[in-house]
């Protein structure tokens, strides 16, 4: 019986969605409702809004809308995965790849992709870039993972058309169980480095959150680990698991000869390999866009990368000082708002280290106060080598206006991001349009 047959008198059921403010006329939303009475105003007014023609939610909600029904947790859970079943089933033929891990996700995904389009394969990515078949985006979630009735519904969409879907996979989308009937054929897991803390508080219940992709794999399949001790520590808890050999790839486009881009590509190849194919021509690679994207103008070097973590910005300013030997690097950053608090001054202590210059500006503050977030980054700490412009475009603008012949500039944080979030608005915003701007290209 269907799972839904039960309201089919109450309703017309197209189809499912989790998005109640986006999702398509007659379609039933699930939608998982915080605790609070701020979660339930906007809940309120998504409903106000919103096509759908019934909604299951996840508790109690103090609304009159006959088109409302609420469920036990359990129960919400149960019903939400029968109706993705029913409405959205799997082609078993089908190869899957996930990639999880704090930074690195969405270059594994999108070189490993370019690869297996060199064997003439077709291939659905989904990711921070959006979902892609082949060279072309389809859809675009905002999310690194969409949620559980968008991602099983855009597989079903393309699923006989595709030969493999090559996919990241977020900590939150593991914990909520996004990847729900769907089994790997191999994954991959980059590193586990600070992040999200803010939704699972510590790094143990980060580490346990990513670790839940061992339960998604079929049988015998491959888990591929870049780094060692993180290999170590979760073969002590899932046995299929390998390490991936580090090697040098000097045959690529220099935005991927950083020491990170590096291992990104390594992970990649591990996970090509497995399915059989040679190398492939790494020649032909290129990185995604907003990862180590280089603009020259007048001999005045830029760098824009999506660096969001103090790991990642380590990297990042490691991999330019590698890339410009002799050059002082000048570092512009900010962190997310109503995101983990304890890794802002953890970004500038990053910055700091490797950087002659630091320019701490906006990323995307949401809710907060911009400047409360940058007086979060700096502290107490009085130090000549930092400058604070709360406008991200006049903090670009100033960076390269003043910048030395003998400077290289990073701006870091939001990459390939077309926006900046402020108060629930995305005001059109792109780093690499600004800083073309700035540079006169």
């Amino acid at each position: 019986m269907s799972a839904l047959k039960p309201y089919s008198d109450k309703a017309k059921i197209l189809g499912i969605s989790s998005q109640l403010d986006r999702c398509p006329e007659d379609y039933a939303v699930f939608y998982r409702l915080a605790e609070g009475d701020r979660a339930q105003s906007i809940f309120a007014q998504r409903l106000e809004q919103s096509k759908a023609s019934i909604v299951f939610v996840s508790r109690d909600v103090k609304v009159e809308d006959d088109r409302v029904v609420c469920l036990a947790e359990n129960n919400f859970e149960k019903l939400i995965k029968s109706a993705v079943d029913e409405f959205y089933p799997v082609n078993k033929g089908l190869k899957l790849v996930a990639i999880t891990g704090t930074n690195g996700k969405t270059s594994t995904v999108h070189l490993l992709s370019q690869l297996l389009r060199q064997k003439n394969m077709n291939v659905l990515s989904i990711g921070t870039l959006g979902i892609r078949l082949n060279d072309e985006e389809v859809a675009n979630e905002g999310l690194t993972t969409p949620g559980l009735p968008e991602l099983r519904a855009i597989i079903a969409k393309y699923q006989y058309k595709l030969d493999f879907v090559v996919m990241e996979a977020s900590s939150h989308a593991l914990e909520q169980d996004r990847l729900y009937g769907l089994e790997f054929d191999v994954a991959g897991w980059s590193n586990l480095t600070q992040d999200h803390l803010d939704y699972h508080q510590t790094m143990d219940k980060y580490f346990e959150s990513k670790l839940l992709i061992t339960q998604k794999l079929k049988d015998q399949a491959q888990l591929y680990v870049s780094e060692h001790e993180l290999f170590k520590r979760i073969e002590k808890r899932f046995k299929r698991v390998k390490l991936v050999a580090q090697r040098d790839r000097n045959n690529v486009v220099a935005s991927l000869k950083t020491h990170f881009a590096q291992k990104n590509l390594n992970l990649a190849l591990s996970l090509f390999t497995h399915f059989g194919y040679d190398m492939g021509d790494l020649t032909q690679l290129n990185p995604p866009p907003g990862r180590f994207e280089t603009l020259v103008q007048d001999e005045k070097y830029v760098i824009i990368d999506y660096a969001h973590t103090p790991d990642a910005l380590i990297n990042a300013c490691l991999g330019v000082k590698m890339s410009y030997p002799g050059k002082s690097l000048v570092t512009i950053f900010g962190c997310g708002g109503d995101r983990d608090k304890s890794k802002r001054p953890l970004m500038l202590e990053a910055a700091l280290k490797n950087s002659s210059r630091v320019i701490v500006t906006s990323d995307n503050p949401r809710s907060e106060d911009p400047q409360v977030i940058i007086s979060d980054i700096v502290g107490s700490l009085k130090n000549a080598a930092i400058i604070c412009e709360v406008d991200r475009r006049k903090a670009i603008e100033f960076a390269i206006k003043s910048q030395h012949k003998d400077e290289v500039i990073l701006i870091a944080g939001k990459g390939h991001e077309a926006y900046q979030e402020i108060k629930g608005v995305k005001h059109p915003f792109d780093d690499i349009k600004v800083a073309k701007e700035a540079l006169g290209i």
